[in-house]
């Protein structure tokens, strides 16, 4: 018993795609996948995304659709709860056998098409099986899936967060589908988001019909803010919070505020950001729309040290601000890795960075540089960027610096 409950412990730790053996690529990454299984007509091994919410999953097929000149025919797993009868197996049925009428939102004959298994943990077990055959045979009662039409499935992992069944532990699902862990990938989000694409979904809000880029003043939020974009504190707190998927609805509420004339930092403004993002974020948000020109950008940082960023960074060291320094050294962390700058300008800026940094902090910083370039999926960055930094002329002073800290911690603690 005891083992068996430590056995149930360590899975908790494991990270759900190391659990359960799939691997992880990012949103362009999964794209690329579907494309092949979509231009090769591959029926075998339907695709499933597994992703946490609002991560992008049905954004990238609606790409897909749209450029592919595809029709999505959308199920939503739990909205077939109620079906209670099952199906018998139809690989070999006869002509006629157990002939049922089907959802009319199934693809037509010829039609090029997705067919997309939305949440497809969330519906009940009898529920689920009953698009087995449509996964495996490409059949159900006596419908039968167009050739011009591939089958995807997306989920959201089984964790505390979400009340879904486990598909994962059915065998006979799991060897019929090809698994892939949804990575987030800000550089990637960055690029949709700056892209006329962005708000493709809302085009009839507004008055041309034609989509838009994310609003300016929420993208220049985020980009200021990287680590903003996953909100996985409120998340896990069971909060409003930030992902993909709210940002393209408060930059939407952004430009709908603007087309009605009013503000975007006053408490009307705040209400309808927060009713999707949080009071926490929605604040923050308007209080960076309302002025910013003070605030220190991990852009700057990064890009343009010298010129954009040590004076304000100084200040903020000389008045002791360490929560907002401590919030800038992630968000510049997240930008570096996330984003992949040049690395040999990288390097140059964040070695004057470090530089003004006390040595406490720069310990704290460097030893997040692998946790934040392994979330972003950006080792190779990471060894590029050091291989940068160890070779630039003030690296020594700065490691010599280090090394003096660490001789004074160990002095201390063999003193204690």
């Amino acid at each position: 018993m005891a083992r068996g409950r430590q056995e149930e412990e360590a899975g908790k730790k494991l990270h759900y795609a190391d659990k359960y053996d799939i691997p992880r690529a990012t949103i362009a990454e999964i794209k690329d996948q579907i494309l092949l299984t979509w231009k090769t007509r591959q029926h075998r091994g339907a695709i499933c995304i597994v992703g946490e919410a609002g991560i992008g999953k049905s954004q990238i097929i609606a790409e897909i659709a749209r450029e592919e000149g595809a029709s999505i025919y959308d199920i939503r797993t739990a909205h077939y709860g109620l079906v209670g009868t099952g199906i018998p197996s139809t690989k070999d049925s006869p002509e006629g056998y157990f002939d049922l009428l089907v959802p009319s939102v199934f693809p037509k004959k010829g039609e090029k098409s997705i067919m997309l298994f939305e949440e497809i943990n969330q519906g009940l077990q009898h529920s689920i099986a009953m698009f087995f055959s449509l996964i495996e045979d490409r059949r159900m009662f006596n419908y039968v899936l167009p050739d011009e039409a591939i089958v995807i499935a997306l989920m959201n992992p089984a964790t505390a967060q979400y009340a879904v069944t486990q598909i994962e532990n059915n065998a006979a699902l799991r060897r019929r589908l090809k698994w892939f862990f949804a990575l987030e990938s800000f550089k990637d989000w960055v690029a949709h988001a700056s892209s006329d694409q962005f708000h493709m979904s809302d085009r009839q809000c507004f008055d041309d019909g034609k989509s838009r880029p994310c609003h300016e003043g929420v993208l220049d939020f985020i980009v200021q803010y990287p680590k903003n974009l996953y909100d996985k504190k409120a998340q896990g707190e069971g909060k409003q919070y930030m992902c993909p998927a709210t940002v393209q609805t408060i930059s939407l509420d952004a430009y709908m505020l603007e087309k009605m004339h009013k503000p975007l930092d006053n408490e009307f403004a705040l209400c309808r950001f927060a009713a999707s993002v949080g009071i926490h974020m929605g604040t923050q948000l308007v209080e960076h729309l309302k002025d910013n020109r003070t605030a220190v950008r991990a852009e700057d940082v990064v890009l343009n040290y010298k010129k954009m960023a040590r004076k304000p960074v100084r200040l903020l060291l000389n008045k002791s601000e360490q929560e907002k320094i401590t919030e800038l050294n992630v968000n510049v962390l997240t930008y570096m890795f996330s984003l992949q700058p040049d690395v040999e300008v990288t390097a140059g800026n964040f070695v004057m960075y470090l530089e003004d940094l006390p040595n406490e902090m720069r310990v704290s910083v460097l030893s997040q540089l692998k946790k934040y370039a392994d979330e972003a999926n950006a080792k190779d960055y990471l060894f590029d960027l050091m291989r940068h930094v160890q070779t630039h002329k003030n690296w020594i002073k700065i490691h010599t610096s280090l090394d003096d800290a660490q001789t004074e911690v160990e002095r201390a603690l063999r003193g204690s």
